[in-house]
Protein backbone atom coordinates (compact mmCIF):
# COMPACT_ATOMS: atom_id res chain seq x y z
CA UNK A 1 0.00 0.00 0.00
CA UNK A 2 1.44 3.49 -1.03
CA UNK A 3 -0.78 5.53 1.27
CA UNK A 4 -0.28 5.57 4.71
CA UNK A 5 -2.90 7.77 7.51
CA UNK A 6 -1.23 9.15 10.19
CA UNK A 7 -1.85 10.98 12.81
CA UNK A 8 -0.60 14.84 12.62
CA UNK A 9 1.13 14.79 16.11
CA UNK A 10 3.44 11.78 14.79
CA UNK A 11 7.50 11.93 14.77
CA UNK A 12 7.45 13.35 11.32
CA UNK A 13 5.50 16.04 12.83
CA UNK A 14 8.63 17.11 14.87
CA UNK A 15 10.36 17.48 10.89
CA UNK A 16 9.89 21.28 10.48
CA UNK A 17 11.00 24.02 7.78
CA UNK A 18 13.14 26.76 8.05
CA UNK A 19 10.26 28.90 9.38
CA UNK A 20 9.67 26.23 12.19
CA UNK A 21 6.18 24.90 10.77
CA UNK A 22 6.09 20.99 10.37
CA UNK A 23 6.40 19.94 6.23
CA UNK A 24 2.82 18.01 6.70
CA UNK A 25 1.76 20.94 7.33
CA UNK A 26 3.31 22.86 4.59
CA UNK A 27 2.18 20.00 2.14
CA UNK A 28 -1.83 20.97 3.28
CA UNK A 29 -1.36 24.96 3.18
CA UNK A 30 0.29 24.22 -0.83
CA UNK A 31 -2.09 21.99 -1.84
CA UNK A 32 -5.36 23.71 -0.23
CA UNK A 33 -4.37 26.54 -1.45
CA UNK A 34 -3.44 25.83 -5.12
CA UNK A 35 -6.71 24.14 -5.25
CA UNK A 36 -8.58 26.58 -3.55
CA UNK A 37 -7.52 29.39 -6.43
CA UNK A 38 -8.26 26.84 -8.96
CA UNK A 39 -11.69 26.24 -7.56
CA UNK A 40 -11.74 23.15 -7.06
CA UNK A 41 -13.38 23.26 -3.44
CA UNK A 42 -16.51 25.16 -4.33
CA UNK A 43 -18.33 23.90 -1.28
CA UNK A 44 -15.37 25.23 1.64
CA UNK A 45 -16.95 28.35 2.87
CA UNK A 46 -13.76 29.57 2.78
CA UNK A 47 -13.72 31.65 -0.70
CA UNK A 48 -10.89 33.98 -0.75
CA UNK A 49 -9.11 32.82 2.89
CA UNK A 50 -6.17 31.22 1.92
CA UNK A 51 -4.34 29.58 4.88
CA UNK A 52 -0.92 31.07 5.87
CA UNK A 53 2.02 30.18 7.88
CA UNK A 54 0.58 32.37 10.40
CA UNK A 55 -2.73 30.48 10.57
CA UNK A 56 -0.21 27.12 10.74
CA UNK A 57 1.72 28.89 13.78
CA UNK A 58 -0.99 30.15 15.76
CA UNK A 59 -3.87 27.66 15.72
CA UNK A 60 -3.21 24.96 13.97
CA UNK A 61 0.35 24.02 15.97
CA UNK A 62 -1.17 25.20 19.15
CA UNK A 63 -4.09 22.92 18.37
CA UNK A 64 -2.72 19.91 17.44
CA UNK A 65 -3.62 17.98 20.52
CA UNK A 66 -7.09 19.78 21.47
CA UNK A 67 -8.25 18.58 17.42
CA UNK A 68 -8.05 15.21 15.79
CA UNK A 69 -6.04 15.17 12.52
CA UNK A 70 -5.20 12.89 10.15
CA UNK A 71 -3.49 12.97 6.65
CA UNK A 72 -2.92 10.83 4.17
CA UNK A 73 0.77 10.80 2.43
CA UNK A 74 1.59 9.53 -0.64
CA UNK A 75 4.69 6.76 0.10
CA UNK A 76 6.38 6.89 -2.75
CA UNK A 77 6.26 10.92 -3.06
CA UNK A 78 6.90 11.44 0.67
CA UNK A 79 3.97 13.83 0.22
CA UNK A 80 0.41 14.52 2.37
CA UNK A 81 -2.28 14.49 -0.25
CA UNK A 82 -5.44 14.75 1.77
CA UNK A 83 -6.48 15.74 5.66
CA UNK A 84 -9.06 15.10 7.92
CA UNK A 85 -9.64 17.11 10.95
CA UNK A 86 -12.52 16.97 13.68
CA UNK A 87 -12.06 20.74 15.54
CA UNK A 88 -13.47 20.34 19.01
CA UNK A 89 -16.38 22.33 20.32
CA UNK A 90 -14.59 24.09 22.82
CA UNK A 91 -15.88 22.58 26.12
CA UNK A 92 -17.91 19.60 24.41
CA UNK A 93 -17.48 16.32 23.22
CA UNK A 94 -18.13 16.73 20.00
CA UNK A 95 -16.36 18.37 17.07
CA UNK A 96 -17.14 19.44 13.08
CA UNK A 97 -15.56 16.90 10.32
CA UNK A 98 -13.93 18.57 7.56
CA UNK A 99 -11.86 16.55 4.56
CA UNK A 100 -9.99 18.19 1.88
CA UNK A 101 -7.38 16.14 -0.69
CA UNK A 102 -5.15 17.06 -2.97
CA UNK A 103 -6.86 17.43 -6.62
CA UNK A 104 -4.10 16.50 -8.25
CA UNK A 105 -3.87 12.96 -6.81
CA UNK A 106 -6.98 10.64 -8.27
CA UNK A 107 -6.72 8.16 -5.21
CA UNK A 108 -10.33 6.28 -5.09
CA UNK A 109 -11.83 6.05 -1.71
CA UNK A 110 -9.21 8.56 0.49
CA UNK A 111 -11.86 10.93 1.40
CA UNK A 112 -13.97 7.67 2.16
CA UNK A 113 -10.65 5.91 4.26
CA UNK A 114 -10.32 9.07 6.01
CA UNK A 115 -13.74 9.55 7.33
CA UNK A 116 -13.87 6.14 8.79
CA UNK A 117 -10.65 6.30 10.31
CA UNK A 118 -12.21 9.52 12.12
CA UNK A 119 -15.62 8.02 12.55
CA UNK A 120 -13.59 5.51 14.47
CA UNK A 121 -11.08 7.38 16.23
CA UNK A 122 -14.00 9.50 17.52
CA UNK A 123 -15.96 7.24 18.60
CA UNK A 124 -13.39 5.17 20.42
CA UNK A 125 -13.04 8.95 22.49
CA UNK A 126 -16.87 9.45 23.25
CA UNK A 127 -16.78 12.25 20.81
CA UNK A 128 -20.03 13.24 18.47
CA UNK A 129 -19.42 14.29 14.78
CA UNK A 130 -21.16 16.84 13.09
CA UNK A 131 -20.38 16.57 9.19
CA UNK A 132 -21.74 19.20 7.37
CA UNK A 133 -21.78 19.97 3.68
CA UNK A 134 -23.52 21.75 0.65
CA UNK A 135 -26.20 20.09 -0.49
CA UNK A 136 -24.64 19.98 -4.23
CA UNK A 137 -21.88 17.95 -2.75
CA UNK A 138 -22.65 15.04 -4.16
CA UNK A 139 -19.32 13.65 -3.68
CA UNK A 140 -19.19 13.99 -0.08
CA UNK A 141 -22.80 12.79 0.45
CA UNK A 142 -22.15 9.82 -1.17
CA UNK A 143 -19.28 8.94 0.83
CA UNK A 144 -21.52 9.42 3.70
CA UNK A 145 -24.12 7.23 2.34
CA UNK A 146 -21.65 4.80 1.58
CA UNK A 147 -20.94 4.60 5.80
CA UNK A 148 -23.99 3.91 6.11
CA UNK A 149 -25.42 7.64 7.58
CA UNK A 150 -28.37 7.97 5.52
CA UNK A 151 -29.78 11.35 3.97
CA UNK A 152 -28.73 13.98 6.91
CA UNK A 153 -30.50 16.54 8.10
CA UNK A 154 -31.53 19.53 5.89
CA UNK A 155 -30.52 22.87 6.79
CA UNK A 156 -32.06 26.01 5.13
CA UNK A 157 -29.75 28.97 4.54
CA UNK A 158 -26.92 28.18 6.51
CA UNK A 159 -25.33 31.29 8.03
CA UNK A 160 -21.78 30.15 7.64
CA UNK A 161 -22.15 29.27 3.38
CA UNK A 162 -24.11 33.07 2.69
CA UNK A 163 -21.69 34.76 0.41
CA UNK A 164 -19.39 32.53 0.40
CA UNK A 165 -20.14 29.34 -1.63
CA UNK A 166 -21.05 31.30 -5.41
CA UNK A 167 -24.22 30.01 -7.01
CA UNK A 168 -25.19 28.48 -3.99
CA UNK A 169 -28.81 28.61 -2.10
CA UNK A 170 -26.51 28.12 1.54
CA UNK A 171 -28.46 24.94 1.95
CA UNK A 172 -26.46 22.31 3.60
CA UNK A 173 -26.98 18.39 4.74
CA UNK A 174 -25.93 17.63 8.33
CA UNK A 175 -24.94 14.55 10.15
CA UNK A 176 -24.61 13.96 13.59
CA UNK A 177 -22.89 10.54 14.49
CA UNK A 178 -23.03 9.76 17.81
CA UNK A 179 -20.10 7.80 19.89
Amino acid sequence: KDIELKWLGHAGFQIKNKDGIPYDCIDVMNYFNRDLKKGKYPYVPRKNNLITRNEIKNKWIPNKNRNITYVAEDLKLNKIIASATISLIQNKKEGILQITKDSNYKIKGIGTELTKKMIKIASSKGITIIIRTSVKNKSAIKVIKKLGYGEGELIKNFEPYRNKIKGSNYDVFEWIIKS
